[in-house]
């Protein structure tokens, strides 16, 4: 993830790293908590085929909604594994109002 995010972006690419080949990754998931403590979860994809560790989220509509600091981890199911990625830290900064 580069550079900032702010309330209501839309398109931007939410990029985690889970060291590990995940290309028989069969669930994808992100989680999110929001700086009020209240959370959520969307559907992730591979930035490729998994193979190269990358997983991605492109935020919607509604998703990015508060200022603040959030957090977001990754859930993944495969055939011999399944569980959770560390949890990152981030910023949702605002943007000036007209």
């Amino acid at each position: 993830m580069a550079g900032k995010i702010y309330i209501n972006d839309i398109g931007t690419a939410l990029i985690l790293n889970t060291l590990a080949d995940i290309s028989s990754a069969t669930v994808i998931n992100y989680k999110f908590k929001r700086p009020d403590g209240s959370t959520f979860l969307r559907t992730g994809s591979f930035v490729t085929n998994g193979a190269d560790y990358l997983l991605r989220y492109i935020t919607q509509d509604g998703d990015m909604d508060i200022d603040g600091d959030w957090q977001m981890q990754s859930y993944l199911e495969m055939p011999t594994w399944r569980g959770h990625s560390q949890i990152v830290d981030f910023s949702v900064y605002r943007h000036l109002a007209l």
